[in-house]
């Protein structure tokens, strides 16, 4: 899960959150207090997230949620969009298959060569 999508964390919306709790839940993605603050500070200067004056917490606004929300919807809706998988599908099916053309080429192709043989034969006799 990206970072950002864990801030929609039900259990950081009702209190807010600390720099702390979130190195808790993204210890894997940051090593230390220093970056999360650092990504903290461009969510404040986006107005995503607001820090609670003279406490150590952060909210998350409104439109934080908002742009946070349908960024993680789309990314898992349109990572791989229904459209493409069919495409994929008949690309593949396209591949591993000779078309109808490519037969009816390979025809057409058999019966020139055929005629100008046979053309061939009769005016050399």
């Amino acid at each position: 899960m990206e970072p950002r999508q864990r801030l929609l964390n039900p259990k950081l919306c009702v209190h807010g959150f600390r720099t702390k709790d979130l190195l808790k839940l993204l210890g894997d993605n940051f090593r230390n207090l220093s970056q999360i603050r650092y990504e903290l500070r461009k969510l404040i200067a986006s107005g995503f997230v607001e820090k609670k004056k003279g406490l150590s917490f952060y909210r998350v606004t409104d439109l934080g949620y908002k742009v946070l929300w349908v960024k993680s919807v789309s990314n898992s809706c349109f990572a791989e969009p229904m459209i493409s998988m069919t495409y994929k599908k008949t690309v593949t099916q396209v591949l591993s298959q000779p078309s109808i053309l490519e037969t009816a080429y390979r025809q057409i192709n058999n019966s020139l060569s055929l005629i100008t043989k046979e053309l061939c034969l009769k005016t050399a006799a």
